[in-house]
């Protein structure tokens, strides 16, 4: 599905597919340095070294099938006088999904839109693009990777946030961390568990000045305890522990305020108590 966002008066165009993986036109945003010729300016953006960087980084951790062996040949040769890359060859040679490229009136080059706001706030787009368009925002998810999406507004009051924010960490035991996030209609909070890594650190190649903090940081959060809205009038959340089975992994539970649930399911966290939770 077709859209468009203004940014600085210009009208860009984007590809949505109903998630959070819109497809932002490179192109048109390049039309606000070079009207007659924008693919040059994109052209231009991806010979640098940096860029080929960026790209690459983001196909290793949103692309399997990213080849990269073609992508460190393209390393090897960025920032050379003689060097040129356009985003057909990029794609061609490296299977990459960050960018694509459609021919026609209405044609182009479009980017993921992390990749989209990174060209966006280079110095070949002018710096003058870089503002956030009012229909997005930054976000960060339970375990530190930050994207621009669009904006969502959360069903969930700050009242019933900051309490599942506050309570739960001083529920679980120390060695347990909680993340809380708030979605559309829904609360999920996060776990991981960092009680091994004392003896892990006597056994791994590590200094000893790494913290135990800091292997920490390494460990992902995972998705434990769904609190989903289900009447808005009454605040009437129902609840769901994961259980890793079935299509979508989340066993219901039972139905109460936010308080009421957090109170009775917060303390299984991290606990063999919360797989006997029916």
């Amino acid at each position: 599905m077709k859209a468009t966002i203004n940014a600085k008066g210009l009208e860009i165009t984007v590809l949505s597919s109903g998630d959070e993986n819109d497809y932002i036109s490179l192109t048109d945003i390049a039309r606000y340095k070079n009207p007659e010729e924008p693919k040059d300016v994109v052209k231009n953006w991806m010979r640098s070294r940096s860029t080929i960087e960026f790209l690459g980084l983001w196909e290793r951790l949103n692309n399997s099938d990213f080849k990269g062996v073609e992508f460190d040949s393209f390393m090897t040769e960025a920032g050379s006088n003689a060097f040129t890359l356009s985003p057909k060859k990029w794609i061609s040679f490296t299977h990459a999904k960050g960018i694509i490229s459609k021919s026609g009136r209405y044609g182009g080059t479009f980017a993921h839109k992390d990749i989209a706001f990174e060209f966006a706030s280079t110095r070949e787009s002018e710096n003058d693009l870089c503002a956030i368009p009012d229909t997005h925002e930054i976000a960060e998810n339970p375990n530190g990777q930050v994207s621009c999406r669009k904006k969502v507004k959360s069903s969930i009051t700050r009242k019933e946030a900051s309490y599942a924010e506050d309570i739960c960490p001083s529920m679980v035991d120390l060695h347990i961390k909680v993340f809380v996030e708030t979605k559309k209609n829904a609360l999920i909070i996060h776990s991981k568990e960092t009680s091994g890594l004392h003896r892990a650190i006597e056994h791994l190649p590590v200094h000893p000045s790494v913290k135990v903090s800091m292997l920490a940081d390494h460990i992902p959060f995972e998705p434990m305890l769904k609190l989903e809205l289900t009447d808005k009038k009454t605040r009437r959340f129902a609840a769901f522990r994961m259980c890793w089975m079935g299509e979508s992994g989340w066993m219901f539970l039972k139905e109460g305020s936010v308080f009421d649930l957090v109170e009775e399911f917060g303390p299984h966290i991290g606990q063999e108590s919360f797989y006997e939770l029916y």
